[in-house]
């Protein structure tokens, strides 16, 4: 990987290899070191886990991507068959996003190289 994982208490590095990382966060963790791990995420990377309180009929949940843009990010959510447009996302709501599902991420925190820029309004 491009980027170095910072060694954030209560962040987990499970595993790595050329394309990704994936992560887990201790329960424990507060919204401090949330903010610490946002604040060194890099451009050209995207952050993928899982929204375990979205709403929907068939399956709960959705899975959640998030890229950096230049002053804020971008998000994005999908479940089997559906997925919504690239939408913007405060780096303190994404925070709160994070902080609100981190007891739900053990099996889906990943960070990898960005495949394809996220277009607000669009859908990949």
């Amino acid at each position: 990987m491009k980027w170095h994982l910072r060694n954030l208490e209560g962040l987990e590095i499970l595993s790595v290899n050329n394309e990704r990382a994936k992560l887990k966060i201790d329960k424990t963790v507060d919204k401090e070191k949330i903010k610490e791990f946002v604040s060194s995420f890099p451009n050209d990377f995207q952050l993928s886990f899982f929204d375990n309180f979205h709403p929907q009929i068939s399956d709960p949940g959705a899975y959640v991507w998030v890229q950096k843009l230049e002053s804020e990010f971008a998000f994005m959510l999908a479940n089997h068959g559906w997925s919504s447009e690239w939408k913007t996302i405060g780096f303190y709501d994404l925070v709160d996003y994070i902080d609100k599902n981190k007891q739900y991420t053990s099996d889906y925190f990943e960070i990898y190289p960005l495949k394809q820029v996220a277009v607000i309004g669009e859908r990949h």
